[in-house]
């Protein structure tokens, strides 16, 4: 397994992406009880900025994996077709093997180092990770019987109480949910620059993809689930900003992706209170999703190369076009997706002053990691880095942050 073979694949499953039309499905019957795939709505933009961030990712590891590359290349992969086929399919069982394929292969990328704090990393994160899978194989046999099927267009109206809080746990532990975020600091915190970036750019995202494919939103009121998912998503928010203690730059991001994803948990908790606000909450989820997914993952590539070079100008620069548009600030992807979530919740008075001032924890974050850029050090960009192969996927990356605020504006 090379680059060249895993770039082209990845590559063209951002072509299919693109051009796939929603509505297309596809059923493989010889599979034990069958696998369903479609492409609905939700789907194809998942699969858009996946795909994307994926193809950036190997990208810039094509010059900084110098080391075990046949085996990089191998884990990638595979945790890229688990990625790709869990957001294809349209069935409980399709998703749950694809998203097995993915959390076990991911292990193969945290460990990639094989240094010590690589290896606790990996092992921290493969324990949580087969948690997770345990507690949804469960929650799908009890849902399986509670809806008689595996579809999830039967998946509507009341879920069997214990598998809803087993989704949550499951899903949950791959969205980063406060309390089941513990691996999370220490395998981005150790895994490679590409890696980090999409573990936290899309491998989040499918924790919450899960949720919104397995829980009845828009069908049934969820009184505790979605009462629990707002506090912990709300919790989460404010608790990521106890990465400002902390003295490594991608753990710092790490903190910052935990609370980042507790606006999406808080979101699906109202949706859960509230159905007949899903319609509006769910275009705040995709756009929040794909915003994240861009910025999240270009701040990862970027740190790993300002702790192998420090800093110049175009790092400052792509840092602050990043970072900017994380925090919210005006003209920036980040300033529409934060409006987009308080339209969505405007009925609910409580949730709208604690949202407003979140956006204190994401600036205390990059602050804090522009600190640690600093104290790497200023280095005047020499000509051969102006050729840098990191500012040709850096700043296309910068380009479809700024251009996401002009479409929507």
């Amino acid at each position: 397994m090379n680059f060249f073979v895993v770039s082209f694949i990845v590559l063209a499953g951002f072509i299919f992406s693109l051009f796939v039309d929603v509505g297309l499905a596809y059923r493989v019957d010889w599979f034990i009880f069958g696998l369903s795939f479609r492409v609905d709505f939700v789907g194809k933009v998942f699969l858009i900025f996946s795909c994307f961030v994926w193809l950036m990712s190997a990208l810039y590891s094509y010059k900084t994996i110098t080391t075990n590359q046949k085996r990089y290349w191998f884990w990638f992969l595979l945790t890229f077709l688990g990625n790709f086929g869990l957001i294809l399919s349209y069935d409980a069982i399709g998703f749950y093997i694809f998203f097995s394929i993915m959390s076990l292969a991911a292990f193969g990328l945290v460990i990639h180092s094989q240094n010590e704090n690589a290896n606790h990393a990996a092992f921290v994160y493969i324990k949580y990770a087969i948690i997770g899978e345990v507690a949804l194989f469960i929650a799908i046999l009890l849902s399986s019987n509670h809806y008689n099927g595996l579809s999830f267009d039967l998946y509507k109206g009341a879920m069997d109480p214990l598998a809803l809080w087993l989704f949550i746990i499951g899903f949950g532990i791959k969205a980063g949910m406060l309390f089941l975020h513990f691996w999370l600091p220490l395998a981005h915190g150790n895994a490679p620059a590409a890696a980090s970036a999409v573990l936290s750019g899309v491998m989040l995202k499918a924790g919450i993809l899960g949720l919104m494919r397995y829980l009845p939103f828009g069908e049934s009121l969820e009184i505790a689930g979605g009462v629990s998912l707002c506090i912990l998503g709300v919790a989460g928010i404010y608790a990521g900003v106890y990465g400002v203690f902390k003295k490594k730059i991608k753990v710092v991001l790490a903190y910052s992706s935990i609370s980042q994803m507790g606006y999406l948990l808080t979101l699906l908790g109202v949706a859960l209170l509230s159905p007949n606000l899903w319609e509006s909450i769910v275009v705040a989820v995709l756009f929040f999703s794909i915003h994240h997914a861009i910025n999240k993952s270009a701040l990862f590539l970027l740190s790993g190369e300002i702790i192998k070079n420090g800093l110049n100008l175009h790092f400052i620069l792509l840092g602050l076009i990043f970072s900017l548009s994380l925090i919210g600030v005006g003209y920036t992807s980040g300033s529409v997706a934060k409006q987009m979530i308080l339209d969505s919740i405007s009925g609910s008075s409580i949730l709208l002053p604690i949202l407003g001032f979140s956006m204190i924890v994401t600036t205390l974050l990059m602050a804090k990691v522009y600190y640690l850029s600093y104290k790497l050090g200023y280095k005047t960009p020499q000509k051969s880095s102006l050729n840098s192969h990191a500012l040709y996927i850096l700043y296309p990356m910068a380009g479809v942050s700024l251009l996401l605020f002009l479409v929507v504006f």
